[in-house]
């Protein structure tokens, strides 16, 4: 079965076209963190896919999955926790000696939420970039905790982590 990139973008773009209405309130004004969460989760559905050579059925439950989990960690992660959580996840990627294994915490003092990162494995993606597949907690104050596993790849050209 050949992947229709032309109709799985359009199924992106169209996710991304509508997240704003994905983070309206009963008041009508609109969150934008869950609005760009489901954006860009459906836009990492899409580059999943697109890695993985997965056919076109695989491809839009990728997108829609990516799209759902975006708005619920955007919903749920508060933005004052998300610069000690952002820091944090970048300390474990970026970290020359981490073992597989091993976790790094954090406690974010202004709302007492804390999150660990803990890397899970290793590897090198089919284009050679190095992968980094990683468990993470998060667990607010007053709400239930999250934990979620993923893989992080570098883009060897722009040094950059993004999500596989």
């Amino acid at each position: 079965m050949g992947r229709n990139y032309q109709a799985l973008t359009a199924v992106c773009l169209a996710i991304v076209a509508t997240a704003p209405m994905s983070g309206c309130a009963a008041d009508g004004t609109i969150d934008m963190n869950r609005a760009i969460g489901t954006g860009l989760g459906a836009a990492v559905g899409l580059a999943a896919c697109q890695l993985t050579g997965a056919n076109d059925t695989e491809c839009a439950a990728a997108i829609l999955a990516g799209a759902a989990a975006g708005y619920i960690i955007a919903d749920r992660i508060k933005p004052a926790d998300k610069p000690q959580r952002d820091q944090t996840v970048a300390t474990v990627l970026t970290a020359e000696d981490t073992s597989v294994g091993e976790t790094t915490t954090y406690t974010v003092a202004d709302t007492g939420s804390t999150g660990s990162v803990t890397l899970l494995g290793i590897s090198t993606n089919n284009d050679g970039w190095e992968c980094k597949q990683l468990e993470e907690d998060y667990d607010p104050t007053d709400a239930d905790a999250i934990t979620e596993t993923y893989t992080m790849c570098r883009n060897p050209e722009t040094d950059e982590w993004v999500n596989a």
